[in-house]
């Protein structure tokens, strides 16, 4: 098996409010176009990306543009490569690929659950399923018109259930195992442009990420119980600024959560004192190219990791994000950059 590329990045002397150290990266100039607004503290950060060969396929493929995130396991990562509709396994560690399979489509999406992999086919507009060894087992959706454009899947283990997002229908839909839809649906009249969605294992909530429209509805996250009722929103914790497009658009609608966030995509609840302490919310700035970290009890930002670039740590379009609940490595799809960005221990508390 070839090693993935492994680059440690510089560090300069640095903290974050409420945090221990967190290594800055060196800021650089990026690719022509773009714009690279302010700067963050970030801790040290590696990248995986080109040539892996996985099993149980003997072919070598391309890990090109990671798009979603999910755990396999304690110590694997799934990893959803877009361009080359492939399925991959990283090991959290040593950032080498471990497994992986072929798909029938742009996978948007992916989780692992009851021994089969569920994956959102964006290139049929369907739910297909493998088995555990990536053998191709059914789909549904596929051909009966019944999801617009899926844009990502969570699980939820204690309930068995699969939410797919719809975001062309701007709707969550709620699945069993074996494909039967329940009886109802979340955020349907809501949520205006959603672009993914993460479950709090620990108290069952379904989080979805809301581009909003930049006029009159801002970027936002709503927060739904188990039933699908919207939970209590809270007051924006700071305007909502896109730097690449010089906008401010009003303030947030008392809907959902709104933060210093312009188009955010992949999230994660994170418990950096185990369940019964604080809870953070991670989420990514796919158009400011950052991760923002906040505490959910208030809305206070306290996290703040990458810039907008190509250099190592730096990210450019990231889609997804998420937290090693042990080691507190931060992972992040660098989906224009062609990699796996992980920011070691960057979620840890003093």
């Amino acid at each position: 098996m070839r090693n993935p590329l492994v680059v440690c990045s510089k560090r300069e002397n640095k903290m974050n409010v409420g945090w221990k150290r967190i290594d800055s990266l060196l800021l650089v100039v990026i690719a022509s176009g773009l714009f690279l607004y302010g700067c963050s503290e970030n801790n040290p950060a590696t990248s995986t990306s080109g040539v892996q060969q996985l099993s149980p396929q003997t072919e070598t493929l391309l890990v090109t543009s990671p798009a979603r995130f999910s755990e396999y396991d304690s110590s694997t990562l799934i990893v959803c490569d877009y361009n080359s509709a492939t399925l991959v396994l990283i090991d959290k560690t040593s950032l080498e690929s471990v497994g992986g399979f072929k798909l029938k489509g742009k996978p948007l999406g992916a989780v692992f659950a009851s021994g089969r992999f569920f994956v959102a086919n964006r290139t049929a507009q369907s739910v297909d399923v493998y088995n555990a060894d990536g053998v191709f087992q059914y789909s549904f959706g596929s051909g009966a018109g019944l999801f617009q454009k899926v844009n990502d899947l969570a699980h939820d283990p204690s309930l068995s259930l699969i939410y797919v997002l719809d975001a062309g229908a701007a709707v969550v839909r709620v699945f069993d195992y074996e494909g039967q839809e329940a009886s109802y649906s979340i955020g349907n009249g809501l949520l205006l442009h959603p672009t993914a969605l993460t479950v709090d294992t620990y108290t069952g909530e379904l989080l979805v990420s809301d581009f909003g429209n930049h006029d009159d509805i801002s970027p936002q996250v709503f927060i739904f119980d188990s039933n699908g009722t919207q939970v209590n929103p809270m007051v924006a914790s700071a305007p909502v600024v896109s730097p690449m497009m010089s906008l401010t658009p009003p303030t947030a609608p008392a809907t959902g959560f709104s933060g210093n966030f312009s188009s955010p995509q992949g999230l994660i609840i994170d418990y950096p004192q185990g369940g019964s302490g604080e809870r953070l919310l991670f989420l990514v700035d796919s158009r400011a190219g950052d991760v923002h970290g906040y505490q959910l009890s208030d809305g206070t930002q306290v996290v703040s990791l990458g810039t907008l670039g190509t250099e190592v740590g730096e990210l450019f379009y990231p889609l997804d994000v998420h937290v090693d609940p042990s080691s507190r490595d931060v992972f992040v799809a660098d989906h224009r950059n062609g990699r796996v960005t992980v920011y070691r221990e960057g979620g840890v508390l003093p």
